[in-house]
Order: C-alpha cells, then structure tokens, then sequence
C-alpha cells in the first residue's frame, strides 16, 4: 500500500535523512528524493518516503489465515520471509510538519487479482487493508496528514477492494472519498458465495498443500509458502485443470468472500439499500478494458493453436452468462460482420470478445454502481473514461507471437487502451529508454515496456494527460470533488479541465440521463448513448446496459450450506475474481 501527502510524487532516489517522526511503535525515519528536472519524470519538490512501515504482524505460523493483528512488537528487522507482506509506504512533502500541516492523505491498494505466487486468502487481503486504515487514523498526523480527508483509491482487484470497503460495516469512517479504477461491486469474477470459496479452498489444501481439506488449519499453517503455489503450464493443460475452473483459471481462482459478518451482503444490494459508507466516488475505465482478459483466454487470440475463432466467442459468453437464451440475444449485440470488416476474419472473434469482456466485466458494471448511488442519492458520484491515442508509437504493429506462441500473431496496437494502461499517468511513470522486448522478467502489460518509445518529452500530450489526471485525484482527495471553480493544475493552461459534471448530469442535447468525462488528448463531457455504434463505441449504450440489467442478478449466498445456483454464476457476480 501507497500513502501519499498531498502534494504527492512517487518516484524516490538516494536521499539523506530527516527528522525521524514519532508514530505509535516508536521514531522512524525518512529518505529525501532531491528535487530534479528530468523530462521524463520530472520532481517539482524535494519529497521525503518512509518505506516497509509495518502495521500488522506477520501473516504466518499460527496468524496465517487470521485476522490481521495490529503489530505490537518492539523487535523490529528489516529481514522477512515471503509472506511477511504487511507494511506500507508513506510519502510527503520534505517541507510537511507534523500536527501542522494537515495534508489530504491518499491511501493507494494495488492490483493484482488478488493472487501472487504464494497463495491467496481471500478476505483476509480486505481485512489488510482495513488495519492499514485503521493505521492511518492513528498515526497520520505525525507525518502532517489530515486523518479526516482520507482518500481510499485503487485500480482493478484493488477497486474491487475499494468496493468492499464502501459496504464493510467495519471500514465506516476510515475514508471521506474513493476512486475505483476498473473494478466495481458488480464486476463479474468477483464477490463470491461461500460454496464456490470453499471448493477452490478444498483443491488449494489437498491438490497443492497436501492436507485434507480447507478445514485442516493445523496443516495448512505447516505447509510453506511455495506449498500453496499453482504449477507452471496448468492453464494450457486442461488435464491438469480441476473439473469445475473457469476458462480463466488459474488467473482468476478466488475473491472476496460474503460471509454474512465482514461482509454482510452482496456489496451492490448494500449501496442500493443505502446502507453502504457514504462519501463522494470516482467510477472508471479503460476503452479497452476487455482485450487484458481476452489476452488470457485461451482459444481467442489469434494465430494461436488454440484459437476457436466464433466458438471461442461463443465459449466466453456462455461462460459468463449461464443462460443460453440470453447469450444468444447478447450475441446480437456484438455482429460478427461489423467486427470482421475492421479487424479481418482472423481478429474479428478476438475484438468482438474483448468488448463483451469489457462491457460485462467493467462498464456496464460501473453504470449500475452508478445507477445504485443516483437513486439513493446519498454519494455524489463522477464516472471517466480513460482512451489516450498512440499508446505505443513505434511498438504498436510488433508481433507478440515472437515471444510465445501463445500469443499467436496478436500485436501489441491490438490491446488498444488496455486494462491498467491509466496506471502510468496517474503516477507519471513513462520510461526513459526504448522498450527491449529481450529484457529478463519484462512484464508483458507493463508501462515500462508499452509506453517506453521516446521522446517523453515535458509539454507532450502524455505529461499532458498525466498533469490532468494527477491534478483532478489530487483536488478530489483535498475536496471531495475532481474539479472546482479554483482548481489550480501546475503544467497546465487554464481551461484544460472542463467542469466534470456528476454522472446524473443531462448534457445538452442529450435525449438520455448520464454524462462521463472522456479523458484522452483533450478532455471533455461526453453523454451515455442511447444505442451503440459497432464497432467503434468508447462506452456501451444504455440499450445494451439495460439487456446486462436483466441477464444478471444480485443474488450470491452467504451461508456455506447454501448450493451454488447458475443464477450466481451469471456475468456480473461470478463467484471467482478480478485481475
């Protein structure tokens, strides 16, 4: 987890030492990051980081599958095993004075599905993060922030942590205001029943661990990290697959848990009852949410040996759905025809599944939040749509099937405005050098390797859109709101941010209710369409919205008695997770 002081800056170097600052467990230290004038990543002021404080025990031995423990002890190491994960970062202003200066404070959760090579826990990561909060309440001020202007941000699994925030009873008054990038309540592969939990438990303890069961808690707490890691190549082999995985999986094997007590209910019922923590949200998304997914799917990426073209499609809308009658009637909202006429015959299947993906998973998902907190007109809410032109430059027709023939003869232009692609301009992290696709442990989706063609140039339309976006989360953290009648955006021209108006905005002209900001080379205020346009529409219309409304359902059991129905596993609340 990130801590940031506003004003905020995340890139750290060699640094010299301050005032240590005096927090519950004792004085800590900062590093000072030196002022720069890089133009790629330029520092506009001296910023001070603690980093790896911890705030918990460590998850391990006997605390491994607990509730976090607040961490208490006074022998403090900077050596740790694997699953000593939990300890966050802070980050000020070098001139910020504790008690003093009462800084907005933004509190950043990663993504990452939930998953890493060690093993998952389920709700245990939520409750994490929920200590880390409680963390900040306590001891902020020290540093000189504000523990009353909290902003809790994050993008996929880590929005969808957000989300379980926004409902958790525990997490009240933690946070005044939230940003999900590219995940939400209702995104499909999410919030699960207790049934599907425990059946993916069941295969982690006894297929991997080598324990009886998921109740074998003294032999799972024997079992080492690497115990609890899924083996190499499980995901093309489907011999090795268990019976009941997705197509996803092992990419998307668990989630959240509703069980009734952390968390009560499925987390949308909760916001449309009105019982959710209130505050003032940012919803949004990539325009190409769904190509990160189809990437991971075997049978749709073209070229590959896999590939199952029209069946492929297919396949993942049956998944998602669980209901014949409405995959057939989905299916017409994608025409195969209008997608093979601009992608070929060969990409056509893969294009028209990476926008049902994303329609689906991501932003029919968002709408419905959005929808739920209109109409119980509680939180103010913003939506955005994130689509920044000529990504990768030169990168954009290179072959990614020279890599792996997984990856048939997709190219990295096919990914469009991808999922996580946003990250690297709500941090500014643009690389200085030309991407080296031979790079050992090169991220394929990575900024580092898409965005790295030069020149990152200060005053280009990438500091630009990053300028933009900084300044619009800053101001959300400091008021409540991404823009004001004052805001002040360093960098930038005035005028460069148009008012964004609240999504139950009607925009003039507009025949439907429903306003998003689109944010790209230029920013502007854009209306929900009332049909869509194939195959080039940014967001899906409300007709298509409408039909998502009534092939999905909230409904998700919370006993672990309850059987898992199909209703459960329809498209926006199957009972796996995000990446």
């Amino acid at each position: 987890m990130k801590i940031a002081l506003l004003p905020p800056t995340i890139l750290l170097s060699a640094a010299t030492g301050f005032q240590p600052v005096q927090i519950a467990n004792g004085p800590i230290s900062g590093l000072v990051t030196k002022q720069n004038t890089s133009l790629q990543q330029p520092i506009i002021q001296d910023v001070e980081a603690f980093l790896g404080i911890r705030y918990a025990e460590p998850p391990v031995g006997q605390l491994r599958f607990r509730p976090p423990q607040p961490y208490t002890s006074e022998n403090w190491t900077c050596t740790r095993p694997m699953e000593d994960c939990l300890y966050l970062n802070v980050f000020r202003p070098s001139t910020a004075q504790g008690g003093r200066s009462k800084l907005p404070v933004m509190f950043w959760i990663h993504d990452g599905g939930y998953v890493n090579e060690e093993g998952t826990t389920g709700d245990w990561g939520a409750l994490d993060t929920q200590l880390g909060l409680k963390w900040v309440q306590e001891n902020i001020e020290a540093f000189g922030g504000d523990k009353n202007r909290v902003l809790l941000f994050g993008h996929s699994a880590g929005a969808c942590t957000v989300m379980w925030h926004l409902a958790a009873p525990g997490s009240k008054g933690l946070f005044h205001s939230a940003i999900m990038q590219s995940g939400t309540t209702s995104t499909p592969m999410l919030f699960q029943n207790s049934t599907d939990a425990f059946t993916y438990y069941d295969w982690v303890a006894s297929e991997l661990a080598g324990c009886k069961d998921g109740n074998d808690l003294v032999c799972l707490r024997r079992v080492g990290p690497q115990g609890f890691a899924i083996p190499d190549g499980i995901r093309f082999d489907p011999g090795r697959a268990p019976t009941w995985a997705s197509p996803f999986f092992p990419n998307l094997p668990v989630g959240p848990i509703i069980d009734g007590t952390t968390l009560p209910d499925n987390p949308l019922r909760i916001v449309e009852n009105g019982n959710h923590n209130d505050g003032p949200l940012v919803i949004g998304f990539t325009r190409d949410e769904g190509s990160f997914i189809g990437f991971l799917l075997p049978g749709l990426v073209p070229g590959d040996e896999l590939t199952l073209g029209e069946q492929g499609f297919q396949r993942t809308v049956n998944h998602f759905l669980q209901n014949d009658t409405a995959s057939q009637e989905v299916e017409t909202f994608y025409p195969p025809k209008a997608y093979a006429s601009v992608y070929g015959p060969d990409n056509g299947p893969f294009q028209r599944a990476a926008y049902f993906i994303r329609d689906s998973f991501f932003h029919c998902s968002g709408r419905r939040l959005a929808e739920a907190l209109r109409k119980t007109g509680k939180s103010p809410t913003w939506m955005y749509s994130f689509d920044k032109p000529d990504l990768f430059g030169s990168l954009a027709t290179f072959n990614l099937g020279t890599l792996s023939p997984t990856f048939g003869n997709l190219t990295v232009g096919q990914l469009g405005t991808y999922h996580s692609a946003d990250l690297a301009f709500v941090f500014k992290e643009f690389g200085e050098d030309p991407a080296n696709f031979s790079q050992p442990g090169l991220s394929l989706l990575s900024a580092d390797t898409f965005m790295a063609h030069s020149p990152r140039e200060l005053g280009d339309t990438f500091h630009h859109v990053s300028d933009a976006i900084s300044c619009m989360w800053a101001h959300m953290a400091a008021h409540g709101t991404p823009t004001g009648l004052r805001q002040y955006c360093p960098g930038l021209p005035n005028g460069s941010i148009p008012p964004w108006l609240p999504y139950n905005s009607r925009l003039n002209g507009s025949p439907a209710q429903g306003a998003y900001m689109h944010i790209g080379d230029v920013l502007s205020m854009q209306p929900w369409r009332l049909n869509n346009l194939y195959p080039d529409n940014e967001m899906p219309s409300i007709e298509l919205y409408k039909l998502s409304e009534t092939t999905t359902t909230t409904t998700l059991a919370v006993s672990p008695s309850q059987p898992t129905s199909s209703a459960q596993r329809q498209a926006c609340h199957r009972a796996l997770e995000l990446v």
